[in-house]
């Protein structure tokens, strides 16, 4: 692509965004306020703060990401994954940044500050390109539409060029249709096709073992190697061996405390998962390693399945829907009960995610608002054990895979002791009416 900024372009400009926020957070605040934020020592005035160069963008939790929000978004190079949750996704906390400092007049008019102690700035227009891209570029690999600002971003060419290509013939021509809010999107299939016409559009690729396709059959005695395998290359345990001069056992453990982090479990309870043998290994439990890897977990199921109960496999035959068609689902439609599991982060920050596809089917059309709090949606009520008064709430839009009830949870979790593991079943009583059941695990 053109004019595309390098990755220390990218960590300056990203830099002097924080350090914007950080000086605000001084003067608006309290003193000090900022460099705590930063990971400064709070007696140290904005001036003396470090050369944007200097500053370690590590101390900053939600950059954890930049480096693969950078090859994502400007080389199309996805090793591992992206996740767009505005609170927990490596690629939805940059972009949230970018949401606050677009929403408040009080940073934006603070730039010229940073400039006069600290030198000139791109008032992070570096990093903007770059979450922006990677956004485009989210969408299209996750998400049924794209809107034109977005493909054009990913064309590497103007608004305009895409607009006109609405108008063209032939296989220039761009199909496009209004969503239900009137904004003119293309469907992603469609969208690809004409990118791929693009001479500056790269396509998303995986690298690693990543990339390859998962074995079409795995014997009995493959399948905990081939999961051992992937959980060590998915969390790096080789890098922390090899770069962080760890130990083998000290490495393997911080490889499954990664893990942990990733789905809300403690390491041991990774451990335990994915050191069991294949002859303990439940189908249930199938979900929570897929996510943990990153693998279909119709396909892994299936492998389980036929290892497991290889005559009962038989006698269903080819004529019987597979697991892949059924699905294993937390929903049941019959039932109108959805079962949600309770992450470490979720009990902690007093929320819980359900899955978009899901939510669809439970609830109304009406109920889903934006994830801020400007367009709040129709409530529905929630029955609970612990008073008679339910929670009113909304489902704020997280990403376009997740919803979340905008309603906090803190005292629900706490009067039940949750705990990581344990699930929270919706059941559907109503038009708008539902009843939570809490199953500790």
């Amino acid at each position: 692509m053109a004019n595309l900024p390098t990755f220390e372009n990218v960590r300056t400009s990203a830099t002097a965004l924080l350090y914007c926020i950080a000086h605000t957070l001084d003067l608006q605040v309290r003193q000090g306020g900022g460099a705590a934020l930063l990971g400064i020592e709070p007696s140290l005035p904005m001036q003396a703060w470090p050369a944007y160069q200097d500053f370690d963008l590590s101390s900053i939790d939600s950059m954890d990401g930049l480096e693969t929000a950078y090859r994502y978004g400007a080389y199309g190079e996805i090793e591992g994954f992206v996740d767009d949750d505005c609170e927990e996704g490596n690629l939805g906390r940059l972009n949230s940044l970018l949401e606050l400092v677009d929403a408040s007049y009080l940073i934006q008019r603070n730039w010229g500050d940073i400039e006069d102690a600290h030198g000139p700035h791109d008032h992070g227009a570096a990093f903007r390109q770059i979450v922006e891209l990677a956004m485009a570029r989210y969408q299209l690999d996750y998400a049924r539409h794209v809107t034109l600002p977005q493909i054009a971003l990913l064309a590497d060419v103007n608004e305009r060029s895409v607009r006109n290509a609405l108008h063209a013939a032939g296989e220039s021509m761009l199909a496009a249709t209004r969503d239900e809010y009137g904004v003119l999107v293309v469907e992603k299939t469609e969208a690809l096709r004409w990118l791929r016409g693009r001479r500056n559009f790269k396509e998303t690729v995986r690298i690693g073992s990543w990339g390859s396709d998962l074995p079409g059959k795995l014997d009995m005695d493959e399948i905990m190697p081939f999961l051992r395998n992937r959980l060590e290359e998915r969390f790096s345990v080789e890098h922390l061996r090899e770069v962080l001069s760890l130990s083998d056992d000290e490495a393997e453990n911080g490889g499954f405390d990664n893990a942990g982090s990733s789905c809300g479990l403690s390491g041991e309870q990774v451990r335990k998962l994915f050191e069991q043998g294949i002859d303990e290994l439940s189908p249930d439990d199938c979900p929570l390693i897929a996510q943990i890897l990153l693998i279909d977990k119709a396909w892994l199921t299936m492998q389980v399945m036929r290892a497991r109960f290889p005559e009962a496999m038989k006698e269903i035959g080819p004529s019987r829907p597979t697991v892949s068609d059924r699905g294993i689902s937390p929903f049941n439609e019959e039932e109108a009960t959805l079962d949600v599991m309770l992450t470490d982060a979720g009990i902690r920050n007093g929320y819980f995610d359900i899955e978009r596809r899901y939510a669809d089917r439970l609830f109304p059309a009406d109920c889903f608002g934006s994830r801020g709090g400007d367009q709040k949606a129709e409530e529905v009520a929630l029955h609970h054990d612990l008073k008679n008064s339910p929670y009113m709430t909304d489902l704020r839009v997280k990403s376009e895979a997740l919803v979340s009830p905008r309603k906090r949870f803190s005292a629900y979790f706490t009067a039940h002791s949750a705990k990581a593991g344990d699930v929270l079943r919706i059941k559907r009583t109503g038009e708008r009416t539902y009843e939570l059941n809490y199953l500790a695990k």
